[in-house]
């Protein structure tokens, strides 16, 4: 990096049927799933594909603002490091429903 940054570093545990809201941040963000299963789509796809990410695997978000869910039964679990600004607010709300899912 060529300017200061935070780098948080959150763990995110999801119950049956949860998400994280609709959301963006500031800078990169790296997640890897550590438990279960957690299905992410992006804010401006218009095609509302879902990205099924399983414990193991990870997923970078794109920037344009995401959302992450548990669609199953069982628990699932990620680890999330956002780098942003140093003193800026590392996550921003979106508005729900996306504009293209239904959620």
């Amino acid at each position: 990096a060529k300017n200061p940054l935070d780098v948080v570093v959150r763990v995110h545990d999801y119950t049956a049927q949860s998400s994280t809201g609709w959301h963006t941040h500031p800078g990169p963000v790296l997640i890897t799933v550590t438990q279960g299963q957690v299905t992410f789509y992006e804010y401006d796809d218009p095609t509302c594909t879902p990205i099924v990410v399983s414990a193991g695997q990870g997923y970078v978000d794109t920037g344009h603002g995401h959302i992450g869910r548990n669609e199953t039964g069982e628990p699932a679990k990620d680890v999330t490091v956002i780098f942003a600004p140093v003193a800026l607010p590392f996550r921003g709300e979106l508005p729900a429903p996306g504009p293209h899912c239904p959620f």
